[in-house]
């Protein structure tokens, strides 16, 4: 369904701008060939004239470049990736996988995978790496490799690009009230709303599918384990990268060290606070525009009683821990600091810039 939204959007556009441009030229013949007609054909063609910009107006975005991946991400030299690379290999072989091209740390993610034009890029967050074990990671790794081999990633860059263009088109309606009163925006409104719809609907299908490769990988209870310690970790605002940079600049210490610091606080978190933040994960439901599913529902597919979930996060899991598989990590710590660094202050220009254009304020030095 999402392949037919994904062929079938472009033709349907251009056949209701031939379709509103067919009206017009007969509605045009009407009033200039009917006495008295273009009194009472003006209105429409005025309509059915705007309908015809505004649709054209969004055809130039239909070629834009679609989105690349972060901007965050660190490139390692092949001398770092070796280790990493031969597990990721033994993980591809073992579970009949797609090999990424390349590996990439990021300081301000946990795992995810994209395509730049024909290669395969996998990255790992790097608080991932700190806390995890190898095993645990492993099953990770065999989570985002899956949706290599079922295409999800060529899918997904192929759905970025139409959403783009939907977007701009969506903007042009929030921006014009004319576009509120078209019955025309309204049949592409509807159109893009069951588009999200359905990539949602089938965006969760396929998470299910990567667990189910995690699982054959790592074993359910340890898939169980990771999905829990991810979503976990995403409701305690204490390890939230701008958090510590606030507490560092409140201390004036050194911003270096800010992803070393993530790392100690995620260690030396005590058991409350990981109930507490596990119990607010798994209230969360699963809702028509999630494109993930909600991790109770992760964890009821891999067959994880919810009541033994907050127990089987807070059990100790035994093995090399996965920062090993990458020399020299206390160096690429501070490197991902100062990468999340820069990339902060470039967003603060820029935000600085907008309110300098739009409120005339003066930028401050950041």
């Amino acid at each position: 369904m999402l392949r037919l939204l994904l062929v079938g959007y472009y033709p349907f556009v251009l056949l209701l701008l031939a379709g509103v441009g067919f009206v017009l030229a007969v509605v045009g013949n009407f009033a200039f060939t009917t006495p008295a007609g273009w009194m009472v054909s003006w209105p429409l063609i005025l309509w059915l004239g705007l309908t015809v910009v505004q649709l054209a107006a969004v055809v130039p975005v239909w070629f834009m470049e679609p989105p690349k991946g972060g901007s965050l991400e660190v490139v390692l030299p092949p001398a770092f990736l070796e280790p990493i690379m031969q597990l990721v290999a033994r993980i591809a072989r073992d579970r009949q996988l797609r090999m990424p091209h390349d590996i990439r740390l990021s300081p301000d993610a946990i795992a995810h995978v994209y395509n730049d034009a024909d290669r395969r890029i996998l990255v790992l967050g790097g608080l991932l790496v700190s806390i995890l074990s190898q095993k645990a990671l492993a099953g990770v790794i065999a989570h985002e490799l899956g949706h290599f081999t079922t295409g999800d990633t060529t899918l997904s860059r192929r759905a970025a690009r139409r959403f783009q263009s939907m977007t701009v088109l969506e903007a042009w309606c929030r921006g014009r009230i004319s576009m509120y009163f078209n019955p025309v925006i309204w049949l592409i409104r509807l159109y893009h709303l069951a588009f999200v719809l359905v990539y949602c609907a089938d965006s969760r299908q396929r998470e299910f599918a990567a667990d189910r490769q995690a699982a054959a990988q790592a074993g359910a209870e340890e898939t169980a384990f990771t999905l829990l310690l991810l979503e976990t970790l995403a409701c305690l605002p204490s390890l939230r990268l701008h958090n510590i940079a606030k507490d560092f600049a409140v201390r004036r210490e050194p911003l270096h060290g800010i992803f070393a610091e993530q790392q100690r606080r995620a260690l030396g978190l005590y058991a409350s606070d990981w109930e507490d933040a596990c119990r607010k994960a798994l209230q969360r439901k699963t809702t028509p525009w999630d494109s993930h599913p909600a991790l109770r529902d992760r964890l009821k597919a891999l067959g994880v009683s919810l009541k033994m979930a907050p127990a089987l996060l807070m059990s100790r899991r035994d093995g090399p821990p996965a920062r090993d598989l990458f020399p020299a990590w206390s160096q690429l710590e501070k490197y991902l600091s100062n990468q999340w660094l820069h990339a902060a202050r470039v967003e603060l220009e820029a935000k600085q810039e907008l309110a300098q254009i739009i409120l005339g304020r003066s930028r401050r030095p950041v």
